[in-house]
């Protein structure tokens, strides 16, 4: 059974190179192909593939980035130009890459190389590599700055800053910008993990907010705050973050 394969690569002639080169290589099958990180996620995730040819420099999304927003990855095959750090990092982790140009015995060489992760007992030991190279990407560049956002049958890539907050309701988490309200397949926990502090703030227990979003404070009484965003909505404080989000907002106590 042929290998099904998913190449994600914003220039048009390397997908072509590397499409005419796997034609020479059995039982490889190229069902989808990627011009960015953002495409490159939504056919991950419908499609399943058990190899994927992952440029690390994409628009909309990096290499890297796709990755951490996969739960199941599948076998992985980083493509790059010349770039000292990313090379290091791939070697340290034992994460196999070609370096454009690339030669048809080093791509040969690569595949086999990946392709044991699709062998009995190959999968722990290929996704402890990849947790340990995105983890290192995660180490020079710490937080997310856009996330993927399920519309249907269709994964929009939004930039962080632009959303207003983050609500928890009902077991499922929300990107609240403006009226406009999306799922997102992310906890509250994880979230904050990913997202500047300087930027984005826990502030109640089902409440993650854009500090920059927020057009005014209000005071409710009995030292309760509530933040106030442009398009009218609302979010209170709870009360174990008031000190906390009083110190960012550097909000004066009244006399």
């Amino acid at each position: 059974m042929a290998i099904r394969a998913i190449l994600a690569d914003d220039e048009q002639p390397s997908r072509e190179r590397l499409r005419l080169a796997l034609a020479g290589f059995p039982g490889i099958e190229i069902i989808a192909e990627a011009a960015n990180g953002a495409q490159a996620l939504e056919l991950i995730r419908s499609l399943r593939p058990q190899l994927v040819f992952l440029d690390i420099q994409m628009p909309l999304m990096t290499g890297v980035e796709v990755l951490r927003q996969l739960k199941n990855r599948p076998a992985v095959i980083f493509i790059t130009a010349y770039d000292e750090y990313a090379l290091k990092a791939f070697e340290v982790h034992a994460v196999d890459y070609l370096l454009k140009p690339f030669s048809r015995e080093r791509l040969y060489e690569a595949i086999g190389n990946a392709l044991e992760k699709l062998s009995p007992g190959g999968e722990a030991a290929a996704d402890r590599k990849l947790d340990g190279l995105v983890q290192e990407f995660a180490r020079a560049e710490p937080y997310v700055k856009r996330l993927s956002i399920k519309q249907g049958r269709v994964y929009r890539v939004l930039p962080v800053q632009q959303l207003d907050y983050f609500k928890a309701e009902k077991g499922l988490v929300f990107w609240v910008e403006g009226q406009a309200r999306y799922i997102v397949d992310e906890t509250l926990a994880s979230l904050e993990s990913k997202l500047d502090p300087a930027h984005f703030m826990r502030v109640h227990r089902n409440a993650l907010v854009n500090l920059d979003a927020i057009e005014c404070v209000i005071a409710a009484g009995k030292g309760r705050l509530v933040a106030a965003f442009k398009i009218g909505a609302r979010v209170e404080i709870g009360r174990s973050h008031v000190e906390a989000f009083r110190r960012a907002m550097s909000l004066r106590r009244s006399s």
